[in-house]
């Protein structure tokens, strides 16, 4: 008995693991979403791509910088804070297998989504290697408006620094 086991056991271990990774198409969404928030919009400072999939009455609450009001505001913000130095320019990468998405529904129907994750970040200068400034954990409200997944609310908290990060 303990060799049928084992040996099942290795079989499916050593099967393609494809089927296991499969994202569903909720988590292709949100991770589509989160690509354009971090990569095109925070990354590459392609601020017209936020415009879409950011809630005009966004409520963004950050551990260290307090609470902000409104997409206006949180262009503004990132047009200053993250998009106004090229030369000292802050970069966010996901922390690999720390994602977790939520699906939201009223009475059956898909209105939302819960989005948690972790992510590092990082100061780009030019002609010098990346230094990384802080880990920090995140929880997104993603909401489903008119097909499109829009950005209602932002916690970003529990920021550390690189000595602090186990």
């Amino acid at each position: 008995m303990f060799r049928l086991t084992l040996s099942l056991l290795l079989s499916v271990a050593s099967c393609s693991p494809s089927w296991a990774l499969q994202a569903t198409p909720l988590e292709e969404q949100i991770r589509a979403a989160d690509e354009v928030l971090f990569e095109r919009g925070f990354n590459r400072c392609e601020l017209d791509k936020l415009q879409p999939i950011i809630d005009s009455e966004l409520v963004f609450y950050h551990d260290q910088s307090g609470v902000s009001y409104g997409s206006e505001q949180f262009f503004t913000v990132t047009e200053k804070n993250i998009c106004g130095n090229q030369d000292y320019k802050p970069i966010r990468k996901p922390i690999a297998g720390s994602f977790s998405i939520f699906p939201l529904f009223d009475n059956g129907k898909l209105y939302g989504a819960l989005h948690q994750g972790e992510h590092a970040f990082y100061i780009r200068r030019p002609n010098k290697p990346l230094f990384k400034t802080s880990e920090a954990k995140f929880t997104h409200l993603w909401l489903l408006q008119d097909g499109q997944w829009v950005l209602k609310q932002v916690y970003s908290f529990d920021h550390k620094s690189p000595e602090d990060v186990e």
